[in-house]
């Protein structure tokens, strides 16, 4: 699907959050984000006392022509952050006191720039915001074009329209839209525990390999291959079925995963390894192994012979799997749930299933956990259920006690080189 140069409108982070998230410094979110979104040191505030938050509004140029920044100007949404990829010129400046002072005009929350600006003084007396690599006093051009709202490259950091933008004399930090609301409680246990003098650290990817081999569990059990639950309950009761029954061979098949962190990569793996064919969506994933072909949404719900969801819940994605999307699938898709049960409609699950348009469901995860029985699952044969047991291993317990155990002997190894 061909895109247009200008996108101009797509999801932002809410005001609300922008205000709550804007009380944290970016070192904070860069902590609790896995030390991820820090863009290069090379972009930094121009006077040291500058700080900003707001949500991007990514554009795209070539090197020493600001003509789309003119654009963007007229586009962009008051509490926006301008998030421009110069490709690191600095060469000449994109921007001076004039074009930032029609951003003050309309109430944009400041600029993060990978090229060079000029006019810093003046910049200074309008109490602007302003992060670029450096300054140059040289003009450019208004003659080429670029884009506006597409994800760009800024300072090393993929920016995707909409995402959460913060800045202070330390540097700038990207966070993802979808994620940064879920991040905002645990920024404030952070600062909450450093005013207590305790380190934060997380144990992650400790349960990954557990979570994606539960995945791959339910995606055999499911009968999606070999139909093991229902065969194994039929030999109990005294059946032969070898006459009657077909099964499925995975190889050569399509499975589609939305979601590839740790765990959605390690399961790319295993599915790679059995000659099935892997398609993935995450928008903020980068350097993927080359078994997964990265893809939109819209066709992986095409494409895919199984769907395997991997990915965190936010408010943007929650029912992901509903009436419309599972109507877009293929009949007879397969479904495997080990993330978050919310990112599935239940009802619209059930009816898919009992229609045939899905085959069959493997769910470790549910909308209220633990849920309440009677369930609507519940005795639908075609619906594999676990009680949100994918981390849960004897493997995986020691790996978290040993990654918590290794944290915390290097804070300490810190405290005493510092005390030293």
């Amino acid at each position: 699907m061909n895109l247009p140069d200008i996108i101009k409108d797509f999801p932002r982070v809410s005001a609300d959050i922008v205000k709550q998230a804007a009380q944290f410094q970016p070192a904070i979110f860069a902590d609790v984000a896995g030390r991820r979104g820090a863009m290069h040191g090379r972009i930094c505030a121009l006077r040291p006392n500058m700080m900003l938050a707001g949500t991007a509004f990514t554009v795209e140029v070539r090197p020493g022509d600001n003509l789309m920044i003119h654009a963007a100007l007229s586009l962009a949404k008051p509490g926006d952050v301008l998030v421009i990829d110069g490709k690191g010129d600095q060469t000449c400046a994109l921007m001076g006191a004039i074009m930032i002072n029609a951003a003050k005009k309309l109430g944009l929350a400041g600029v993060v720039m990978d090229a060079a600006s000029r006019d810093s003084l003046e910049i200074e007396e309008l109490g602007f915001p302003m992060f670029s690599v450096g300054t140059n006093p040289n003009g450019l051009t208004k003659q080429v074009g670029g884009r506006i709202g597409h994800p760009i490259s800024c300072g090393g950091v993929t920016v995707c329209p909409g995402d959460f933008i913060c800045a202070d004399a330390d540097g700038v930090v990207v966070v993802e839209r979808e994620k940064i609301e879920a991040l905002l409680p645990v920024a404030a246990h952070k600062v909450a525990a450093a005013a207590r003098g305790i380190a934060v650290t997380a144990a992650t990817g400790a349960n990954a390999a557990a979570v994606a081999e539960q995945a791959l569990a339910l995606l055999l059990l499911l009968a999606c291959a070999k139909s093991v639950v229902h065969l194994n309950e039929r030999m109990h009761a005294g059946h032969w079925d070898k006459a009657t029954h077909k099964s499925l061979e995975l190889g050569g098949r399509t499975v589609g995963l939305v979601g590839l962190g740790a765990i959605g990569q390690r399961f790319a793996k295993m599915c790679d390894a059995m000659g099935m064919r892997v398609i993935g969506f995450d928008p903020f994933a980068k350097n993927l192994p080359p078994c997964i072909q990265p893809v939109d949404l819209v066709t992986l719900w095409r494409e895919s012979d199984a769907v395997s969801l991997h990915c965190p819940l936010t408010d943007e994605n929650r029912k992901l799997l509903n009436a419309d999307t599972l109507a877009q699938c293929k009949r007879g898709v397969l479904v495997v749930n080990t993330a978050r049960g919310d990112l599935i409609d239940e009802p619209a699950m059930l009816a898919a299933v009992q229609s045939g348009q899905v085959a069959m469901a493997g769910l470790d995860s549910f909308a209220v956990e633990p849920f309440a029985t009677p369930h609507i699952f519940q005795g639908e044969p075609y619906i594999l259920l676990s009680p949100h047991i994918g981390g849960v291993t004897s493997d995986a317990y020691v790996n978290m006690g040993v990654a918590s155990a290794q944290n915390t002997l290097s804070v300490l190894q810190a405290h005493t080189v510092l005390l030293s």
